[in-house]
Formats: C-alpha cells, sequence, structure tokens
C-alpha cells in the first residue's frame, strides 16, 4: 500500500491504464490502487497544439498497458503524482525529451540530464523541434483563448480586412 502522507515520496510498481496526454498517465497497483501521474521535469504540448497528439502517441507507445516503475517525490496542486517512470531500463520521462515530444519543464526541474536531452533533439530538429518556432505549452496555456460564440468560421478574417469606419 502507498501512505501519500507519511514520508512525501516513493516508489511503486503498477500497470499503466490510459494516457491521458503526453505527460501524464494512469497507474494501477496489483492491490488496485488508480493513481494519476505527472511525469516529472517534462511539459509536452498541449492536445489542441502542434505535436501534441504527436506526444501522446509517443507516450502510449512507451507506456500504455505496460508494467511501470513509478518514484515520486510530491503530489503537484491538481493531486496527481508527481513522478519519473521508467519502464524496464527506459527513463521514460527523459525518452520523450530526447526524442523531441517534451520540453524539459526548466520551471520545475533543474535535471541536467532532461536539459542535456533537449539540447541533443532541438538540434538534431527532433520531433516538435523539426518545426520552425515551437511554442513552449507554459507559453501556449497563457495565450489568450479565442471567445466561444458560435459563428461561422472565418467570419472574423474577413471583418478584420474591411477598412475600420473609425478610421
Amino acid at each position: 500500500a502507498l501512505c501519500l502522507s507519511a514520508s512525501g515520496a516513493g516508489t511503486f510498481v503498477g500497470k499503466v491504464t490510459s494516457v491521458f496526454d503526453g505527460d501524464t498517465i494512469t497507474v494501477v497497483t496489483s492491490d488496485k490502487k488508480q493513481f494519476k501521474i505527472r511525469l516529472e521535469g517534462i511539459d509536452t504540448p498541449e492536445g489542441e497544439q502542434p505535436f501534441g497528439d504527436k506526444a501522446t502517441k509517443a507516450l502510449s507507445a512507451k507506456v500504455l498497458n505496460k508494467q511501470v516503475t513509478v518514484t515520486w517525490t510530491k503530489l503537484d496542486q491538481y493531486q496527481r503524482l508527481l513522478a519519473n517512470i521508467t519502464v524496464g531500463s527506459q527513463w521514460v520521462n527523459q525518452a520523450m525529451v530526447a526524442e523531441g515530444w517534451a520540453w524539459h519543464y526548466v520551471q520545475y526541474s533543474s535535471n541536467q540530464q532532461l536539459a542535456a536531452a533537449q539540447v541533443a533533439a532541438r538540434s538534431a530538429r527532433k520531433g516538435l523541434w523539426a518545426s520552425k518556432n515551437p511554442i513552449a505549452p507554459w507559453v501556449w496555456r497563457k495565450r489568450p483563448k479565442p471567445t466561444t460564440k458560435k459563428g461561422k468560421p472565418g467570419v472574423l478574417r474577413i471583418l478584420s480586412l474591411l477598412p475600420n469606419p473609425r478610421g
């Protein structure tokens, strides 16, 4: 059993039953306890962002329905365990960065292996680094959200091309 309050860190083994996105998974232990896990030290493109779907597919290929070792440090604000995930000898967090599907999340991690993996992936133009100006997910999340008014697609663009009546 996993006691979350006592030590504030730990390791357990479980099976990945779902992949929510490129950096969040669900792991179920042999005693049927379910945990939402946020891969520590990395941040992947959001779902609607370029490469978001590819990041999710890449993580799924690595972990879905597989036995993983979860080495967690703490709970985040969404009650997910922040953790490093390994499958056999593969450190999944690092592999996601090395393959260009994730950023090293420098605001929350000073891990030098993740930093080096990002430098290498970027210089080799792997994954999201193949695009000209990839936008970091933490920047993407802060962008102004489009309004949810249901209008015809493209109408706004056409209107913005018309001269402004107020000069």
